[in-house]
């Protein structure tokens, strides 16, 4: 049982390492977006609408927090006021994952503003998230808040926006930067990206990216390559132990004794076997006490009489 239980305990471990592999081997990459300087790689930096209601750093605005703190030391902010144009940040990136990281303030900023989030979240124009704080009575900020994570999306390029549009109160939002997953170029594999690097609308090339392969997705390729191997390790520990197996049994029926005869020696070594047995029955007759005592047969009296053959 120890050779099956081996077989399986590696098949497990192979497709474990294979899951690990996978992303490992396509090259992931973090890469931010930073609110200020964009990104990191293409250097192209969000949008921000309506543009006159952004402050960069928070100049000319009631937020101040420690900017030491933020990420690069810079972030953005903006107030939503109920009944006015909806705020937006835009960007896009070719990943598939995404975290977006905000300031957030637990006590109002300033006697005209509060310190309410209440943020949308969109991603191919479709509504994928909500993130909602309210005020804490502690007078601090939180930095490095992730407002929104999704590390299930497909590799390919993403429109991505932050909608301030509450009906109810104003709404504070302090940008910071976001950081996506993205697969980088692999051996055998080349990488093109069609569109612009920049353009008047930055964060919305012309076109969509795309990832050419010449040999098709590798990881397809890699994930039947382990399969393969995962089935051949399954093959060859079946051969091995059968083999085995059949070694053990031979190894064991050697050390039996042999079974002896218990006939005496002339007779197990004679030239001519030894006839069996007669299976005839065996006839018994009983004499008549008056023949017995015609016969000259003696006894005790009373002792039963004797039998003839």
């Amino acid at each position: 049982m120890l050779i099956p239980r081996l077989v399986g305990t590696l098949v497990i471990l192979l497709f474990q390492v294979a899951n690990i592999a996978v992303i490992g081997s396509m090259g992931a990459r973090n890469i931010t977006i930073d609110d200020q300087f964009g990104d990191e790689i293409t250097h192209i930096t969000p949008t921000y609408s309506p543009s006159g209601n952004w402050r960069p750093e928070g100049i000319g605005g009631h937020a101040k927090p420690d900017a030491s703190l933020a990420f690069r030391e810079t972030w953005h902010d903006s107030t939503h006021r109920v009944g006015s144009d909806a705020t937006v940040v835009n960007f896009g990136f070719t990943g598939v994952s995404l975290y977006v990281y905000c300031i957030i303030a637990n006590n109002p900023p300033g006697p005209h503003v509060g310190g309410f989030a209440d943020y949308k979240f969109f991603l191919e124009n479709d509504l994928v998230g909500i993130y909602t704080h309210f005020v804490e009575d502690i007078p601090d900020y939180f930095f490095n808040t992730p407002v929104y994570v999704n590390t299930s999306l497909e590799n390919k390029f993403h429109n991505f926006s932050i909608v301030l549009d509450s009906a109810e109160q104003p709404v504070l939002i302090l940008f910071d930067y976001a950081t996506y997953t993205t697969i980088e170029v692999v051996e055998g594999v080349s990488t093109t990206i069609s569109g612009p690097m920049s353009s008047s609308a930055p964060n919305q090339p012309s076109g969509t990216p795309t990832v050419e392969g010449k040999y098709g997705d590798p990881r397809l390729e890699f994930i039947a390559c382990v399969t393969l191997g995962a089935i051949s390790l399954v093959a060859v520990s079946v051969i091995i132990y059968h083999r085995v197996r059949k070694a053990r049994m031979a190894a064991m029926l050697s050390t039996v004794t042999p079974w002896r005869s218990n006939l005496p020696y002339f007779l197990e070594n004679a030239s001519h076997p030894v006839p069996p047995p007669s299976t005839k029955c065996l006839k018994v007759t009983r004499i008549p006490p008056e023949r017995s005592r015609a016969m000259g047969a003696t006894g005790e009296e009373g002792a039963p009489p004797p039998y003839i053959i």
